[in-house]
């Protein structure tokens, strides 16, 4: 069964000091998406950045690692934490 993954979907992605996006209407593309799938009971998955950097938006304890809240995780979708920029390093070509 297809699996959706969100990947950074979070509070500080809207912030002005990430920088200017090239996808404006990513928010929701991936919102009627995510309710397609919970309407099929299909798997859904979130990947969540977690900066090292404590000036970063994604900071732990900061409003802006928080899942937006349009996109928020429900309690039987698993959210899976990364600390680097690409949610699929070290992943290993069986897991894919």
């Amino acid at each position: 069964m297809p699996t959706l993954l969100i990947v950074d979907m979070q509070v500080g992605m809207c912030w002005p000091t990430t920088g200017a996006r090239n996808n404006p209407k990513a928010e929701s593309v991936i919102g009627a998406l995510l309710s397609n799938f919970r309407a099929r009971s299909a798997p859904v998955v979130h990947i969540r950045h977690i900066s090292r950097n404590p000036d970063s938006p994604f900071w732990p304890e900061q409003p802006g690692v928080e899942l937006q809240p349009n996109l928020t995780s429900l309690e039987s979708e698993q959210v899976i934490e990364k600390n680097v920029s690409d949610a699929l390093i070290n992943t290993g070509t069986g897991s894919l």
